[in-house]
């Protein structure tokens, strides 16, 4: 009798989906129009306020990705880096070479190719790549540690992070977009499934609770954008507390779930690459030009669904492209498997 596979739970696997859809949004926010001025909220105050809001729904994205990671603890292994680079190097060559050969809207540059390589373009990637060599240390870290000592050192990073990356130090980078706070993620996410944080909770109440942190940094960032627009974005940053709070809540509430589906799961397994698309540089031009295009010459309702069936269809664009990239990998590792077996 054959061995029936079963299927993995989906419950995290649909949060890394709503965390991607969560960057394309933030992508057709803030980065397009600008954080909102005095003049916006004193002028619009109801756009102004929506745009606040959906920044706040969707600045937890990224930091959702890192979470799902430190909840189930990174199995770190030589192929599984090669499997990460190669679909950063996939979709570089995928992207560079539509550019170079198809659209014929940029030329060959060595020194170009190496700037894409080099993942200067990915600043999630360059993080996550760190995060995934020091994981095993982490994990022997989580596994071994005293409950003091995993909330001293949590304790410790907050500090930092907020001092540094939060409240602003170009070291940093200032925005939380940095090793050190994919770190925290990574040892906060473990912290509360090791010691079952939250646990009494149903999920719909942990996401209600999540809603009323959107509202209240959505209220407060409207009332700081009143005096000084800068301000505002002390409520958008990685780093911002407000942002974690939020990030754990959502985490432990997904992790409630308890389904199975493959199609999900299918999905899922492309996230990254929906990533990689997105922020290409020439990708992400073009995002940002056609958003903002819409805004400037159709009415509001159409802008909302325009916008809405955009970021599905680069969501679908990218889980196309991917397709072959995981061909060839599987590929690729059948044939190194076979070699070491007939060693």
């Amino acid at each position: 009798m054959g061995v029936v596979r079963q299927t993995r739970e989906s419950n995290m696997e649909l949060l890394r989906i709503v965390s991607m859809l969560m960057v394309l949004l933030l992508h057709a926010n803030f980065l397009v129009f600008g954080t909102p001025t005095v003049a916006d909220a004193t002028c619009q105050p109801v756009a102004t306020f929506i745009r606040l809001f959906f920044e706040s729904v969707s600045i937890v994205g990224v930091n959702l990705f890192v979470f799902i990671s430190g909840w189930y603890g990174i199995k770190a292994k030589l192929r599984r880096i090669a499997a990460f680079l190669f679909q950063v190097f996939f979709f570089v060559a995928v992207c560079y070479g539509a550019e170079v050969m198809v659209l014929g809207t940029n030329t060959f540059s060595f020194s170009y190719l190496f700037h894409l390589l080099r993942m200067d373009s990915y600043w999630f990637a360059q993080a996550y790549l760190i995060l995934y060599v020091l994981s095993p240390a982490l994990n022997k870290f989580i596994e071994h540690s005293q409950h003091r000592d995993h909330l001293l050192l949590l304790i410790s990073l907050f500090v930092v992070q907020t001092v540094f990356g939060w409240l602003g130090n170009e070291w940093y980078r200032g925005d939380g977009d940095s090793p050190l706070t994919f770190l925290f993620i990574y040892l906060l996410a473990a912290y509360v499934r090791r010691y079952s944080l939250l646990q009494s909770f149903s999920s719909g109440r942990l996401l209600f609770m999540a809603f009323g942190v959107i509202l209240v940094g959505s209220l407060l960032a409207f009332g700081m954008s009143v005096f000084d627009h800068r301000l505002v974005s002390l409520f958008y940053k990685h780093t911002s507390p407000l942002v974690l709070i939020e990030v754990t809540l959502v985490g432990v509430a997904f992790s409630k779930f308890h389904f199975r589906s493959q199609a999900i799961n299918f999905v899922a397994a492309s996230c990254f690459a929906v990533y990689l698309l997105n922020c290409y540089p020439a990708s992400l031009d073009y995002y940002i030009h056609t958003v903002r295009e819409w805004f400037g010459r159709e009415p509001v309702g159409c802008f909302v669904i325009y916008v809405s069936v955009f970021v599905l269809a680069n969501f679908l664009v990218a889980l196309l492209i991917d397709q072959p990239r995981i061909a060839i990998w599987n590929f690729i590792q059948k044939q190194l498997d076979y070699k070491r077996q007939s060693k």
